[in-house]
């Protein structure tokens, strides 16, 4: 009987797959037959892609013009002598801008097995942060309410003292 209690404790003790374990398991298969790892992480972890769309502003300077501007002008300063009643007036420089608009297409490749590992361990850790914040909130309703009780104690050893001096004032103490 001992024997067999002894036999079933140690295929317990060392049926237990810890993550260490599982670890050197993988490696050891990794080692010995790398195709086997790698086909299995594909076939059970694809490649997602996604196609993004994407519109991008450019603005661009065209040309610079200098050109003068030439004004038909029924006011003409009578000092000057104009055979047409156009006046020639400078201009500074004016920019001409010219709007681009391109749209791009980018085909974005994730590695559907990183983001799996990234949102478990997000999920674990959006679940500790909720127990967390759960414990916090307890702790602070007890805190509140002994906080009421002892300012109800604070407020009715004041009041006693209040009534106390009262009493004295109505009542003073005669000498004879």
């Amino acid at each position: 009987m001992k024997q067999l209690i002894f036999i079933f404790s140690l295929l317990f003790l060392f049926s237990c797959n810890t993550l260490h374990k599982a670890n050197k398991r993988l490696l050891k298969v990794e080692s010995k037959h790398p195709e086997l790892l790698t086909k299995y992480c594909a076939d059970r972890y694809p490649n997602v892609e996604s196609v993004r769309d994407s519109i991008s502003y450019v603005r661009t300077v065209d040309t610079m013009y200098t050109d003068p501007i030439f004004l038909d002008c029924d006011s003409v300063l009578r000092d000057t002598v104009y055979k047409e009643k156009k006046i020639k007036i400078a201009c500074p420089p004016s920019l001409v801008f010219r709007d681009t608009f391109f749209k791009e297409k980018q085909v974005v490749k994730q590695n559907s097995a990183l983001l799996k590992v990234l949102s478990d361990s997000l999920s674990k850790e959006k679940e500790r942060t909720v127990g967390l914040l759960q414990t916090l909130n307890k702790t602070q309703n007890s805190l509140h309410k002994y906080k009421i009780g002892a300012m109800v104690l604070v407020f009715l050893v004041l009041l006693f003292f209040i009534l106390k001096m009262f009493l004295k004032w109505i009542n003073p103490i005669k000498l004879p």
